[in-house]
């Protein structure tokens, strides 16, 4: 029983597994049939949604259907379809085919104005050959004119010559003697020998010559009857590009630092009179003050000294900056008294500027006398010192300035690489000014406090001397640390001088954007009054220096943009047919990079340990003008040399030998290896090398060799004008021709080196004349700016004549191009392997002083190389059928293989 009732158990238990997962199958179905009726009906609502949505279109579209249907109708109303049934008008179906009968005719006459455009076009290349061709003819009819123009002259000239000799044959007839006609010689009157005339009647050789036809010497005669005042700059101011652009810009840029001045005078009077406790009434009252009466007359005295300022400007401008090579060099510029002219002026203009300031702040500082009472009670007038240390803070500041422009060339206008607008310009440069101006001041200040401290009792007591004013003794004096250490007075002192130096900085700032705007000059002109105007003439000027300057980098644009300026530089004259424009564009800039050439040579000549410096020569084997052949490049013919020495092959570094006029030492890169200052290094490497040293003749030694001249020892001049090195026979010869020097030379000579020797010792002295070490190098390369231009513009007008120039006119010239430029690279190079010359300048920003000259010949090696890679890539092996020397082409060969 117990059995069956276990089975019993297990067959329900199995059943209600049975029924269980039955009963999950079915609830399984029932929530999948629930999720896809869920599904039916959300497509079913979606449907309904989106047809409802129909609907509400289908109406809308219907009541503007009714809209548009009465619109028709009130239309057709309106042109009298609906009122008259025998309206003539047209129907729609006219006016469609109206349109397209007007689109018809609109391309009809589009296709017209195209062909018109094209006759026009042609009409307009004839008319252009026409107007060539007439200019042509004028040429030719002028000339023409003034060639009849001398032929009359020689006949009137003939005619008076004759009456002369006529006259005075009948002065020499005798009047006993009558002359028969019969025996007056037979002559015809259209031919005459040589035996028919006299030899007294002989007309002179250059009777029947005509001149050329030129205005510039009568240009000339009329420029140089007017009188102009002369420019610090070394130039006249009869110049037409003085007088027509740069003097204008000039005027534009104080005119616009005139405007700018009463937003800047505003935001001085709010920063000076602001309180945080009363803000709006300080704004208010700050207002008020510049509608006032004594504002105004300190605004116009704030214009004056702008426009002094910027006079100043245009007066010691530059764009080749003064590099000083020594302290001394410096300090010679400082003492200048034309220096000591510009820093007077320029303390001047502080004071008024501070007055102008100690007015607008108004307070403690508004006058410079106040009525007081001293100790005896009479009324009296005592001195404001807090008026005289804003003023005497003010000669501090215009001094420091005038000071510092000089020692980091703030008189220097430098030309900025990219191109800009003249806003986009000043609005880039404004913070720079902003912090230059509030560092400065500041830095000003605290050396005029510590000068005031020490020495304030003075100009006081001058004052109070000068003017009868009395000091007061209950007041507490300036010139000491409790007086010094006022916040507000220092914060006054501050914001007057930045102030100061703010409105002055901008000055300079705009006459730097308006001086070195983008000037265009004409390559070529139609008229002859014009030519002077030229980029060909404009070119060769050598004043003003910013002339220059601006023509080169107009080449330099031209060269790069402008294809039609080029085709005029590529162009032939007419009549005649020859490059002009090409020859004086070309010469000019080769004649530029030859004498940087000529004197990188003669700086590296001087400074180099070869043995070909000037030689530091005892005794009687000095001569007193050796100083002389150095500066003009030869060697002192007195000191023995080796015989090898002139047997080097002719290269780049040639003025050593041959030097001459041309290519003078200036007095910066110009070391005195005689000076006792000069390093014992490079003595004893530029001492004479004597017959009985195992240095002189041949080597004695395989591995130990004296430095022998390099490739770079023999005269440029062969490489320009093709003419050889000078032989040592003509060296030999001054040898003999020199003689010993006499016993008073001696004894002076042995003075003067006891003098130097005794001031070499000195500390101070070493100091001031040692070389900077940098100096140099930057003063060598002041003015590689022009050179750059001219790099730029040859190559970049070298490349295009590759498929613009259809005359070839470049290609006479290549050779040269090339040989100058690879002269100056190997030039370069050499010069950037002596000490200093590769290392880069840190850049200031704390100044306004322009510090980009540092920096140049950096920029002339890498656009040397890049003008070179230039020409190479764009004629490839074409430029083998060049003639050049052997050296040449190995140089130009490692360009053409991308290996330099």
């Amino acid at each position: 029983m117990a059995t069956s009732n276990g089975k019993v158990e297990k067959v329900s238990k199995f059943e209600a597994l049975k029924l269980l997962e039955k009963c999950r199958k079915e609830r399984d179905e029932a929530l999948h049939r629930e999720n896809a009726l869920k599904e039916k009906l959300r497509q079913y609502e979606l449907r309904v949604r989106s047809t409802e949505g129909l609907k509400r279109k289908l109406k809308t579209l219907t009541s503007d259907n009714k809209e548009l249907r009465k619109q028709v109708k009130s239309l057709r109303t309106q042109i009298g379809l609906e009122s008259s049934p025998r309206f003539n008008g047209k129907t729609t179906k006219d006016i469609i085919n109206d349109l397209h009968e007007k689109e018809k005719e609109c391309s009809s006459l589009a296709e017209k104005a195209r062909k018109l455009s094209l006759s026009i076009d042609n009409l307009t290349s004839e008319l252009a050959n026409t107007i060539t061709s007439k200019t042509l003819l004028e040429d030719q009819v002028q000339s023409l004119q003034q060639n009849l123009k001398d032929m009359t002259n020689n006949q009137r000239r003939l005619l008076k010559l004759w009456e002369d000799k006529k006259a005075q044959r009948e002065q020499l007839t005798l009047p006993a003697i009558t002359q028969k006609p019969a025996q007056k010689p037979s002559v015809h009157k259209a031919v005459q020998t040589e035996m028919s005339i006299s030899s007294s009647q002989k007309l002179p050789v250059h009777a029947f010559e005509t001149k050329p036809f030129s205005r510039d010497d009568d240009k000339k005669t009329v420029w140089d009857k007017h009188s102009f005042p002369t420019y610090g700059n070394g130039y006249k101011q009869s110049c037409w590009f003085i007088r027509k652009v740069i003097c204008w810009r000039a005027a534009a840029s104080v005119a616009w630092a005139v405007l700018l001045l009463p937003p800047i005078t505003a935001v001085f009077v709010i920063l000076s009179r602001f309180s945080l406790l009363h803000p709006i009434q300080t704004i208010s009252e700050c207002f008020s003050l510049l509608m006032s009466a004594s504002t105004v007359f300190s605004f116009i005295l704030l214009c004056g000294v702008i426009l002094m300022v910027g006079f100043l400007n245009l007066e010691y401008y530059t764009v080749i900056p003064t590099i000083a090579c020594s302290k001394i060099a410096l300090l010679g510029q400082l003492l200048h008294p034309r220096q000591f002219v510009s820093s007077l002026v320029h303390s001047i203009m502080g004071i008024i500027v501070a007055w102008c300031c100690a007015v607008t702040i108004g307070g403690r500082y508004e006058t410079l006398g106040y009525p007081c009472t001293q100790s005896e009670g009479s009324p009296q007038m005592c001195l404001n010192e807090y008026h005289l240390i804003l003023l005497l803070n003010g000669a501090f500041v215009g001094l420091s300035h005038s000071l510092l422009g000089v020692i980091y060339n703030m008189n220097y206008v430098s030309f900025h690489t990219v191109q800009q607008y003249k806003y986009l310009c000043f609005k880039g440069s404004l913070p720079l000014v902003v912090k230059c101006s509030t560092t400065q001041a500041l830095y000003s200040v605290r050396n005029y406090v510590v000068v005031y401290f020490f020495l304030g009792y003075i100009p006081k007591a001058w004052i109070c001397k000068t003017l009868s004013l009395h000091l007061n003794s209950s007041a507490h004096p300036l010139d000491s640390v409790a007086g010094l250490l006022d916040l507000s007075l220092l914060f006054h002192l501050w914001i007057s001088a930045t102030f100061l130096l703010f409105t002055w900085y901008i000055t300079v700032l705009l006459f730097r954007i308006f001086i070195t705007e983008v000037c265009s000059f004409p390559v070529q002109s139609s008229f002859t009054e014009d030519a002077h105007q030229c980029l060909p003439k404009v070119l060769t000027d050598k004043q003003p220096m910013i002339l220059k300057f601006l023509a080169l980098q107009d080449l330099a644009l031209l060269s790069q943009h402008s294809p039609s300026r080029r085709c005029e530089v590529f162009s032939l004259s007419q009549p005649g047919g020859h490059p002009h424009n090409w020859n004086a564009i070309s010469k000019e800039c080769l004649s530029l990079l030859a004498d940087l050439t000529q004197r990188l040579v003669a700086y590296h000549d001087t400074v180099a340990t070869n043995g070909r410096a000037k030689s530091l020569s005892t005794g009687s084997e000095r001569k007193t003008s050796s100083e002389s052949s150095v500066a003009s490049g030869t060697d002192d013919p007195i000191s023995p040399r080796p015989t090898f020495l002139m047997k080097t092959p002719a290269s780049v570094f040639a003025r050593s030998i041959v030097g001459g006029p041309q290519s003078p030492l200036t007095a910066p890169f110009t070391p005195d290896m005689d000076s006792p200052f000069a390093s014992p290094a490079l003595r004893r490497l530029t001492a004479p090398v004597q017959q009985c040293s195992p240095w002189y003749g041949t080597v004695q030694s395989p591995h130990v060799m004296r430095r022998a001249p390099k490739l770079w020892s023999t005269s440029t001049d062969s490489l320009f004008n093709g003419s050889p090195p000078a032989s040592p026979a003509s060296v030999a010869s001054t040898k003999q021709e020199s003689s010993k020097p006499s016993l008073l030379a001696q004894f002076l000579q042995n003075r003067k080196e006891q003098v130097k020797h005794f001031l070499a010792k000195r500390v101070l002295i070493m100091y001031l004349f040692n070389k900077l070490p940098e100096a140099s190098s930057q003063a060598l390369f002041a003015d590689s700016q022009a050179h750059i231009w001219a790099l730029e513009g040859l190559s970049y007008l070298v490349q295009a004549s590759f498929s613009e120039d259809q005359f070839g006119v470049v290609q006479t010239t290549l050779p040269s191009i090339l040989s100058c430029m690879l002269v100056l690279q190997e030039a370069v190079d050499r010069h950037f392997k002596l000490p200093h010359a590769s290392s880069k300048p840190v850049r200031t920003t704390s100044s306004m002083g322009d510090s980009s000259y540092k920096t140049l010949r950096f920029a002339l090696r890498a656009t040397l190389k890049t003008a070179i890679y230039r020409i190479t890539t764009t004629f490839g092996d074409h430029l083998n059928a060049v003639q050049l020397s052997a050296e040449h082409r190995k140089r130009l060969q490692q360009f053409l293989e991308y290996k330099e």
